[in-house]
Formats: C-alpha cells, structure tokens, sequence
C-alpha cells in the first residue's frame, strides 16, 4: 500500500520530525495530489502542520487557472492553508536565455523557498516519484554527464523532502483511483 510505503520512506530518510510545518507544492497532478492525500492523512500521526503552495507557469492558459482553482478547492476541503502565485515562465526564460523547462523549475523552487520563509515552514515536500528519478538519471546519461551527474534524485536536500521517490507511478495512479481522487492531468 502506498501510503505505507511513503511512511516507511519518511522514516527511513528522517524526512519528518514532530512539530514541522510542511510546505506541499501541489499542480494538481497525480503525483502531487496523492502526496497532500496522503501527509494529511497522516498528519496527526506524524505531528505536523501544512501549508498548500500552487504556482501558475502561464503556458497552458485556461488549464492552468482550472488547476490552480482545483488546487484552491482541494485547500478548501481540507481546511489547509494555500499560497498561490503565477509568473511568466516564456519571458524569465527569454530573458535569462533559458529552456522553458529550465526557467519554470528556477522560478518554482524560488517560490517553494519564499514561500517556506514567509510562512515559517520546516520543510517543502515535492512529489518526484521513482519514475522521475529514472528519467532524470537517463537525460543525465543522454547528456554526458560526470560520475558525480549521473547521481538521482536525493530523498532529502536541506528543507526539502520527497516522499514518493521510491513510489512508481503507477503506485501514485493506482492511489489516486482507490481514494476517489481525480487529479488533474495535462
């Protein structure tokens, strides 16, 4: 069982303490979705507070403010705390010559970080899967990368923790679906 194995993982990379204020960057995806199902679920157990944060990349329009309500609703319902922002994703990445994909992780984890600061928060916990971890070790190789490159993505760095990164994707699906949540996909 998923959550299950997102506590035996939290455990054995001592993720959480009691008392942390988690910060949980939630899309609305799959991945996500399933990770604030399950820390809430396990909240009281573990001994923590959690702060929703949802950032708009503006590159999928009319999607993209469905996900950031669905997001806000998903707050409502359980009675979490949300931040959500938007920034201009294409015009950071033309002006700092970057990659789309480049540019939008730069400015996520810049909101993950203020956003940790200014509510006081332990911890960012991200929803990189297993699957996720495979595909970054693949595009490393692809690009050549060092030995030292060629590492996966941690459990832990600093404040943030991953939870699901020993969990596939199809474990986060299968989830998804036994819980009656209806993630949004793109």
């Amino acid at each position: 069982m998923l959550k299950d194995k997102v506590l035996e993982t939290i455990n054995k990379y001592n993720m959480i303490q009691a008392g942390d204020k988690i910060l949980l960057a939630v899309s609305g995806g799959p991945d996500s979705v399933a990770l604030l199902h399950i820390l809430w679920s396990l909240k009281d157990k573990l001994k923590i507070s959690m702060h929703i944060a949802h950032l708009n990349h503006n590159l999928r329009g009319k999607e993209a403010i469905e996900d950031a309500k669905y997001v806000e609703n998903l707050s409502s319902e359980l009675m979490l705390p949300i931040s959500i922002e938007e920034v201009d994703v294409k015009s950071f990445a033309e002006k700092n010559k970057l990659g789309i994909e480049d540019a939008g992780r730069e400015l996520r984890y810049k909101f993950f970080e203020d956003t940790a600061k200014k509510i006081g928060a332990t911890k960012i916990a991200l929803g990189h899967t297993a699957d996720d971890n495979v595909e970054t070790f693949l595009m490393r190789l692809i690009r050549g990368s060092g030995l030292k490159g060629l590492t996966s993505i941690p459990g832990v760095r600093g404040k943030i923790i991953r939870p699901l990164i020993v969990a596939w994707r199809s474990e986060v699906e299968e989830y998804c679906k036994e819980n009656n949540l209806n993630p949004r996909t793109d």
